[in-house]
């Protein structure tokens, strides 16, 4: 079913079950607008700034119900179709909702086909696929300038708009107002170049502007204007945050007149790294190992990860991964011997009917690529050349020293092949458009990629070039280049190396921000459900997930399975002495470790080593995440019971405690 051409509001607060819709219908092609609040969806279904085709609706929601925004919404104006989502104590009055015009409601909980069908009815008919006119032109550069503005739309955090005269910032800020789902409410402006002394009281007296704007857009103009006192005030406004969404702008040369702690509220601080636009991933982002559990995609490309040990909800992401690359593998069994273009449609037929076709792109071989079905061998640092950053945003070039084995390349020309692959068969397929989406990869080599992506997306990328880096050897540059002295890049200095701060006695402050509580679903639950916090992490000898120690006998003689770290009186109650192999257990799945007396740790409190081979933690780790799609490592809550005695391998370890004084 595609909904290609419709935009759907989705009126839903609750996380889980707005994120899985809102994901679900992005993926049948919807363009999607998540409203949390009645009063919020009541604005913005009032007065769209583009069409919405139906609303998705939840009956109950936390400032009112889905009644009211119904009836808010056809006072006005003929509504969009109301597909409302109830459960059963609400039937009735969805039902007198329909009677007074709704389209129709669908009884929780309900099944996704089920949804989507009944959504589709109404749907059919009512797209418009025509190119919706941008505030900024048509050209490329206005429409990325429009979707950038639309991406910050979606959000609640304050924004800073930065350049010069003429530039157009304020234009800006009211048409991302325009786009958000605060429309409905005021739009209000401070130019602290105009309003001089007085802008604070402005700003926060009882009647100021702060008040006026109520749950709508305040925008501060030239905030880089403030005094000391007014500065202080919006640093505490940040911090404490308001009902209303906060908007600045600031010129390009603003740094020098910003007090740092507010140039990094504002988004000034110093990073230094170098992200392309990601607008298009979507927030939240999307779930995806959740999605191949349920069936979904057909083709997964894996770079230099091992969901195997390192992702959460993994008994139960390796039991439907290898179910469903097992279906390929054995429609490609099946068709061994056959043309090329049988073995296609063999593994196309199997991936339709369930199955998923797996590329994996590492450089060591690991439980993924074991389930793939191409590996494309990628190269590590020294056996091409790399340009780096560290965490003082220090970048440099490790030149290759050695060749690569056998077909290894660097994992930017596997992605440069694929793409000029790509184009040039959709092309011979007629598919001319598609096709143009794989244009501007033609590097050959990864000075090629480099050049590219940092000189189109870095600040000053264009200064930055091999020979440059080259010349600067292992010192490098600190990111962002400012300015060339000769051929020299001149970096942007590190703020507060003399270790004093910018505060009234030098020293740093540090922000307490109040605990949100177990934030993923079911977390209460569990802990309620088991004895032990199985807290997790990696130790100083195992680098990752693993991929090179597999192979290192060093280490794997260190930790030939991994340590579970226990209070010695938990230990004695469950029967377990040191080295002992224990078993880790709850609903979602079950792994083992040694166990490891610490009498540091608390009762009832465990760390167990992250990542190995011989014992996934990810095992006894639930699917929930939070709203923003992070996962859950640390609040996992399972029992602990004794398997076996120490291990041959393990006999020789030292169980000593890590925490020595010198």
């Amino acid at each position: 079913m595609s909904f290609d051409g419709h935009r759907v509001a989705l009126v839903e607060d609750d996380e889980i079950m707005g994120a899985s819709l809102r994901q679900r219908l992005e993926l049948e092609g919807a363009e999607v607008v998540w409203l949390k609040h009645a009063h919020r969806a009541i604005g913005a279904l009032r007065t769209p700034p583009r069409p919405v085709h139906a609303v998705v609706c939840d009956i109950r929601l936390p400032d009112g119900d889905g009644e009211a925004v119904y009836r808010a919404v056809a006072a006005k104006a003929p509504p969009p179709p109301f597909l409302f989502v109830t459960g059963y104590g609400t039937v009735e009055q969805a039902v007198r909702l329909m009677r007074a015009g709704a389209a129709d409601y669908i009884l929780k909980p309900f099944e996704m086909p089920e949804f989507l069908a009944r959504l589709g009815a109404l749907l059919a008919g009512r797209a418009d696929t025509r190119d919706d006119p941008t505030e900024f032109g048509i050209s490329p550069e206005a429409r990325r300038v429009e979707a950038l503005v639309a991406a910050a739309a979606a959000g609640d955090a304050p924004v800073a708009i930065i350049g010069g005269p003429g530039l157009g910032k304020a234009r800006l800020a009211r048409r991302l107002h325009t786009l958000s789902d605060r429309r409905a409410a005021p739009f209000v402006a401070l130019s602290l170049a105009r309003e001089g002394a007085g802008a604070g009281d402005r700003l926060f007296g009882a009647t100021g502007l702060l008040h006026a704007a109520g749950e709508g857009t305040v925008l501060i103009e030239a905030v880089d204007l403030a005094d000391d006192s007014l500065q202080a005030r919006l640093l505490d406004l940040l911090e404490a945050g308001c009902d209303a969404r906060l908007l600045f702008t600031l010129a390009e040369d603003a740094e020098a007149r910003l007090r740092s702690d507010l140039r990094w509220r504002l988004g000034g601080h110093q990073e230094g790294y170098v992200r392309p636009n990601e607008s298009h991933v979507g927030r939240p982002a999307a779930y995806v190992d959740q999605l191949l559990i349920n069936g979904e995609g057909g083709v997964h490309h894996i770079w230099a990860c091992n969901h195997y040990r390192t992702t959460l909800n993994a008994t139960e992401f390796k039991r439907a991964y290898n179910r469903r690359t097992n279906m390929v593998k054995e429609a490609m069994d099946a068709a061994a011997g056959g043309t090329r273009e049988e073995v296609v449609d063999a593994i196309v037929n199997a991936i339709r009917q369930g199955g998923l076709f797996a590329v994996n792109v590492d450089i060591i071989q690991n439980e993924m690529g074991k389930q793939a079905h191409v590996v494309l061998p990628a190269t590590q640092s020294g056996e091409m050349n790399l340009t780096s950053m560290n965490g003082e945003r220090r970048m440099r070039l490790v030149e290759k020293y050695m060749d690569a084995p056998g077909n290894a390349r660097p994992d930017c020309l596997i992605a440069a092949g694929i793409a000029q692959n790509m184009e040039r068969v959709l092309n011979e397929m007629g598919m001319a458009e598609y096709a143009a989406q794989f244009q501007g990869y033609d590097w050959e080599t990864e000075e090629d990629a480099f050049m590219d992506g940092y000189h189109r997306n870095a600040h000053n990328g264009d200064l930055v070039t091999y020979d440059r880096l080259r010349a600067m050897g292992n010192n490098g540059f600190q990111e962002p280049a400012q300015a060339l002295d000769g051929e020299t890049i001149v970096g942007t200095p590190r703020l507060y190396s003399d270790g004093t701060f910018s505060t009234d006695d030098g020293r740093a402050r540090f922000m307490a921000g109040p605990w949100r509580g177990l934030e993923a679903p079911g977390k209460e639950e569990e802990r309620a459900r088991h004895a032990f916090l199985i807290n997790n992490g990696r130790s100083n000898i195992n680098w990752q997930n693993w991929f090179l120690d597999q192979e290192n006998d060093f280490v794997m003689d260190r930790w030939p399975y991994p340590f579970i770290e226990m209070h010695p009186e938990d230990m004695a109650d469950l029967g377990v002495t040191e080295g002992d192999l224990v078993e880790v257990y709850n609903a979602n799945g079950a792994t083992q470790a040694m166990a490891y007396p610490t009498a540091t740790a608390r009762r009832g409190e465990t760390f167990m080593l992250f990542g190995s081979p011989n014992g996934t933690q990810g095992n006894v780790i639930s699917e929930a995440t939070n709203e923003l799609v992070i996962p859950n490592y640390k609040q996992t809550w399972a029992d602990i019971r004794r398997i076996a005695d120490t291990p041959a391998s393990a006999r020789s370890i030292s169980f000593k405690s890590k925490e020595v004084t010198l």
